[in-house]
């Protein structure tokens, strides 16, 4: 019976993924990227010469790049003088930029990546990425002789998003306006990207049916939680936001990865709210203003909502608040 019921389950759960993936798409903006932006430029050369295999390879572009959330970084490379042998532009994790290659002096180059390929550094209230390219000396080592190389580069950013810190709810939490501020917050900070969907199709969609519709209906202490657990469901998404701004910024840039974490507050929020003590008529006036497949029940009636496939519903004590 319990193997059947798993299944059952899991079947449900499948299904609830599927369309719920398509219902929390990125919530887009109108807005057009920034214009392509300058982030060095330099000119100098490098040289090679016999010996150790270290000396074969030598980073010629070094940039650090601040405060963009993402991006592509574009080089313009011109390489002047060139001694007749391959020759390979790498980032400095070996990845190939541009395949080894017989270069010709006057040769020019255009290397495209994203930001997310370049190591990362972030601090509460800013990020770094350190783009650095390599070149390599690929020629048969008895046969290469000293030789000195020119270039001159330029690197713009394209496609980008700056971070800009996002700004905390500015009035008393449990608000009817939060989730509306938060969405239009977010896509002010990211024009052309938008805001994770989370805000208006399940916050805000919910808080407006819980405290229009159903609050009326229940008593008091019914009546309690549903402030409660809106405040703790707030209090926690502004936690988030003060604790590390930078992250946050990051998060709402993936809708999916932001209705990870959103979703993996509820439980605590609605445990400490008091749903285990709910009496039966109250929790069953809740769960029938919830969307079928954003809830999942047990025979036991001690259903938790809201918490779709995204592994809150992963053992069955978070269903019965047990601490």
């Amino acid at each position: 019976m319990h193997i059947k019921r798993s299944l059952i389950i899991l079947a449900m759960l499948a299904v609830v993924a599927s369309l719920a993936a398509a219902s929390f798409a990125q919530t887009p903006s109108t807005k057009t990227p920034s214009a392509p932006v300058l982030i060095g430029s330099g000119s100098g050369t490098y040289n090679f010469k016999n010996g150790a295999s270290a000396d074969y390879n030598r980073t010629i572009i070094k940039l650090k790049v601040t405060d963009f959330l993402l991006g592509q970084v574009v080089i313009k490379l011109k390489i002047g003088t060139q001694c007749g042998a391959s020759t390979g532009f790498f980032k400095e994790d070996k990845s190939v930029f541009n395949g080894s290659s017989y270069i010709k002096g006057g040769t020019s180059f255009e290397f495209r990546d994203s930001l997310g390929q370049f190591k990362k550094t972030i601090t509460k209230t800013s990020v770094t990425y350190e783009v650095n390219v390599m070149v390599a000396y690929g020629g048969v080592r008895f046969m290469a002789p000293p030789c000195t190389n020119s270039y001159s580069y330029s690197a713009q950013m394209e496609n980008y998003q700056r971070y800009v810190p996002p700004k905390p709810y500015p009035g008393q939490l449990a608000a009817s306006d939060y989730y509306a501020y938060r969405h239009q917050e977010c896509i002010g900070r990211h024009p052309g990207v938008g805001a994770p969907s989370y805000y208006k199709g399940f916050g805000e969609k919910y808080y407006n049916r819980f405290m229009n519709d159903v609050y009326p209906k229940l008593t008091p202490k019914g009546q309690k939680f549903l402030t409660d657990t809106s405040k703790r469901l707030e209090e926690a998404i502004e936690k988030k936001l003060k604790d590390g701004p930078v992250e946050f910024a990051f998060l709402e840039l993936n809708s999916l990865t932001f209705l990870r974490f959103a979703f993996g507050t509820h439980v605590d929020a609605y445990c400490d709210s008091g749903w285990a003590s709910l009496d039966k008529d109250d929790r069953s006036k809740i769960r029938a203003a919830v969307d079928k497949f954003d809830l999942i029940m047990d025979r036991s009636d001690k259903a938790t909502f809201g918490g779709i496939w995204f592994g809150i519903i992963n053992a069955l004590q978070v269903n019965y608040c047990i601490r």
